[in-house]
């Protein structure tokens, strides 16, 4: 009886203190929070005087340390929304560049396309970014002041 004594009372539910989680789980937590802070801050462009390609290069060579997975996903469709703007943009302006006056086509219709794809592209751009802040917000991640209002504050 007095060796199944430590045995019944191995089997009793530990107190709550005890049953917390581990250090390493709050760690890995900061650690996500400032991954996800890394990158938004190198993320952090001022996309009004730079190209839709230059920014997709920038983002895409961010590196993604430990970022957690859902983070990462959400992060690269966001990077993707910039590379199809990027290439919406370069086509209407390829587009653009014909001399339609010459050969007497009124025709807008691959303007109008490339016009269309642009704006779809930057709704993609919109709705991706929508979905990084609301995963970076659920592990209290901050996201960083735009450039954009930084050098408006100075």
């Amino acid at each position: 009886m007095r060796f199944l004594l430590p045995f019944a009372l191995a089997l009793l539910p530990l107190p709550a203190a005890a049953a917390s989680p581990e250090p390493g789980i709050v760690v890995t937590g900061q650690q996500a929070r400032a991954e996800i802070e890394r990158i938004l801050d190198a993320d952090n462009l001022d996309t009004g005087s730079l190209s839709a390609r230059d920014v997709a290069e920038v983002m895409e060579n961010i590196p993604r340390g430990r970022a957690p997975d859902d983070f990462w996903q959400a992060y690269q469709a966001h990077v993707h929304a910039w590379e199809q703007l990027a290439a919406a943009e370069e086509s209407a302006s390829a587009s653009g560049s014909g001399d339609d006056a010459d050969n007497g086509d009124d025709s807008d219709d691959d303007d109008a396309t490339d016009s269309a794809d642009v704006r779809q592209a930057q709704a993609a751009i919109e709705s991706t970014f929508d979905e990084v802040t609301r995963i970076a917000g659920r592990y209290g991640a901050r996201l960083p002041v735009p450039r954009a209002q930084l050098s408006s504050i100075a």
